[in-house]
Formats: structure tokens, sequence, C-alpha cells
């Protein structure tokens, strides 16, 4: 994210691409905890 403030991105979509495959319940989850942790990125500015 640091990266990307640098080159100009101050705001807009931010998405994950793939998950790991399993059942839609374990794909649910994954994409929950990649929400989550975006968000957290987000909140703190980017810094990991």
């Amino acid at each position: 994210m640091a990266r990307l403030r640098e080159g100009g991105f101050r705001h807009g979509p931010v998405l994950v691409e793939t998950l790991a495959k399993g059942s839609l319940a374990q794909v649910i989850a994954e994409a929950r905890k990649a929400r989550f942790f975006l968000a957290e990125l987000l909140r703190r500015g980017g810094s990991a």
C-alpha cells in the first residue's frame, strides 16, 4: 500500500483476486479474513 500511495493512489477499489480452493464455508471464511486484513491495513494507512 505504501508503494501505491507513493505512486499517487489515494482512494479507489481494493480487492482480493484469488482465494484458496475449498468448500463454500472455507472460501467464505478466507474471504472474510482477507477483507478484515485489508480493512485493518487501510485503517493504519497502508503499513503492515
